[in-house]
């Protein structure tokens, strides 16, 4: 492709504008210089792409879209940790397909009035269990894997679930109910309520900093990022953030990477210094991100723009985007 491009140029710019060209497909062949490309857990990420009904692959270290499959209002999507499933959650429908990894080949389709109302859904690490949050009737669902059926479920002490996260031992779960400013904390090995933490108004997005020690907590309303120790729940640091700030992860660096949905940025702060803080524009409507290991870059999808934008931790700038589909929302690794 390079050589017909320079061939045409040549014709059509003339010799003298030939520099200029060559300069470009440069530029072009070094827009995707991924930081750290050999400590990429897989070689393909997972795009659900909610408007265009797709769940689009594309190559992490190539950054260009390698297939794409309909999949009709897919809004939520879970990998198992061993890489043999993916699960598709399906927009206000009673069913849940399942594609069989790495080929996403269809598998079975899981039925049942629980799946209706998605808002979150996780595997354990041991890939044998698969959660889901459900926000119509504020219910945690424990699933059998690989039969994908109901084992059992606990129902929450607040309304309107929005998402959960899985300690790494998956003995407890954190699970944010924003209206409330509340957070349920589950014991999965008793399956039963262990308690909740309240916070002071509206939350979004929250995050465990990788040693499980720091607890991050958005506050959407008043733009910060609120940093507690995850055992006191003693506030130990803040910062501030853009508007809109709706989700949030902790990388291997304690860098924490906040999606600004409504500023279209991305805010990184440094939870051990919080002082340390940058802003970084990106597409239109940040709605997910996926960590780089070793705290090198990371994905944000964009649900508004339909893209992928690709960032570099280290020189804190996005090296470009790639167009996915339209209302990308979730991301995931695939082997």
């Amino acid at each position: 492709m390079a050589h017909c491009l320079f061939y045409l140029g040549a014709k059509v710019m003339g010799m003298k504008k030939i520099n200029i060209l060559l300069a470009l497909l440069i530029t072009l062949a070094g827009l995707w210089a991924i930081p750290a490309q050999s400590q990429l857990p897989s070689s393909h990420i997972l795009v659900s792409c909610f408007l265009d009904e797709l769940l689009t692959v594309v190559d992490a270290r190539a950054i260009r879209v390698v297939n794409k499959i309909s999949v009709q209002q897919i809004a939520n999507i879970a990998v198992s940790p061993d890489n043999k499933f993916l699960a598709a959650g399906i927009f206000n429908r009673p069913y849940m397909p399942i594609f069989e990894m790495p080929s996403l080949r269809p598998g079975t389709t899981s039925r049942g009035e629980h799946l209706k109302s998605i808002k979150a859904m996780e595997f354990s690490r041991d890939s044998a269990r698969l959660y889901i949050l459900s926000s119509e009737d504020s219910t945690l669902y424990e699933l059998h894997v690989p039969s994908f059926n109901l084992i059992r479920s606990l129902k929450l002490q607040f309304y309107q679930p929005e998402a959960m996260i899985l300690t790494k031992d998956c003995t407890k779960m954190y699970i944010t109910h924003p209206e409330v400013g509340a957070v349920s904390i589950i014991d999965l090995l008793e399956w039963q309520y262990a308690g909740d933490i309240r916070f002071q108004g509206h939350i979004s997005g929250i995050a465990l900093s990788p040693d499980e020690k720091k607890l991050c907590v958005l506050y959407p309303n008043e733009s910060l990022l609120n940093i507690y120790d995850a055992e006191s729940i003693k506030p130990i640091g803040t910062a501030p953030t853009e508007r809109g700030a709706c989700q949030v992860k902790v990388n291997d660096n304690n860098v924490a990477i906040v999606l600004n949905s409504v500023s279209n940025s991305i805010s990184i702060i440094n939870i051990n210094n919080t002082l340390d803080r940058r802003i970084l524009q990106v597409g239109n409507g940040p709605r997910d991100v996926l960590l780089m290991p070793g705290g090198q870059g990371c994905y944000v999808a964009n649900y508004t723009s339909g893209d992928l934008s690709v960032i570099d931790l280290n020189s804190i700038r996005q090296l470009g985007r790639l167009a996915v589909g339209r209302g990308a929302c979730c991301l995931r690794w695939m082997q």
